[in-house]
């Protein structure tokens, strides 16, 4: 497990519940703020929230366009969401964006590249 792992299935719940406030209270002020909507996504994923993450992550797509980091977190939700039971209606939500995914990989592995090479730098 890495020490990033270790901080957050330590994290206290509370904490993802403070921070899950201020993001929508920043989200409530400025309703375009992407990165504000991914946090929000990421914390209903860590806290096993799948539906909303998922939901969250397709707005990003909707308001910021076609990031390969947007399609990444999606892609992620909707695996986590095959490990558990799940519906054929979910599964099928998160096929249809295995076009635009396989679109992106070129740009998705060289951001993979990157950061591996800051990781080690470090």
């Amino acid at each position: 497990m890495s020490e990033i792992e270790a901080t957050v299935s330590e994290t206290p719940m509370r904490d993802y519940q403070s921070a899950l406030i201020a993001l929508q209270e920043q989200l409530a002020k400025d309703n375009n703020d992407v990165a504000a909507l991914e946090k929000i996504g990421g914390i209903y994923l860590k806290v096993g929230q799948i539906d909303q993450a998922i939901g969250h992550f397709k707005d990003c797509i909707k308001r910021a366009g076609s990031l390969p980091k947007y399609y990444l977190n999606l892609g992620h939700a909707h695996k986590t969401q095959v490990r558990n039971p799940i519906s054929v209606k979910s599964l099928g939500s998160g096929l249809q964006y295995k076009q635009q995914v396989l679109a992106h990989l070129p740009q998705i592995a060289a951001i993979k590249h990157q950061a591996n090479a800051w990781f080690l730098e470090a």
